[in-house]
């Protein structure tokens, strides 16, 4: 009996550090809302959009990362809230792609935090096409 109880305690207490840490039900994380999934866009300024769920502790400013390569290593514009605590919940963010040198072709973008480093918050990449002509 007296192992259960020390099971469940430190069950108990490991599901707190967890939930403190941002892990579980309440994890931090932004749904990409536009420009949607393999959305097909000209090389201009565009308007990234998300929604932000869950609490965070640790949220030291927003980015916008786009990539040219589908498993996010290899960034090529991105666009930052800044590091005010105000911008901490920020749900947009301009890039001006040709600004950035970005080409014609395929890329791929989500919202990351920072925290020690750039910390992926959406779990996927969506895809950007860009058609190469100007609006």
């Amino acid at each position: 009996m007296r192992f259960i109880r020390q099971t469940i305690s430190s069950f108990i207490k490991l599901s707190l550090l967890l939930l403190v840490l941002g892990w579980g039900s309440s994890a931090y994380s932004a749904d990409l809302i536009s420009p949607a999934d393999n959305a097909t866009v000209t090389l201009a300024t565009h308007t990234f959009t998300w929604s932000l769920s869950g609490t965070d502790t640790t949220n030291n400013g927003l980015r916008v990362a786009v990539y040219s390569n589908s498993n996010g290593t290899t960034k090529v514009a991105d666009w930052w809230s800044g590091n005010a605590s105000s911008n901490y919940t920020n749900t947009t963010g301009n890039i001006d792609l040709p600004g950035w040198g970005v080409t014609a072709g395929t890329y791929y973008w989500r919202v990351e935090k920072s925290s020690g480093g750039w910390v992926d918050i959406t779990g996927s990449l969506y895809t950007l096409i860009v058609d190469g002509t100007a609006p």
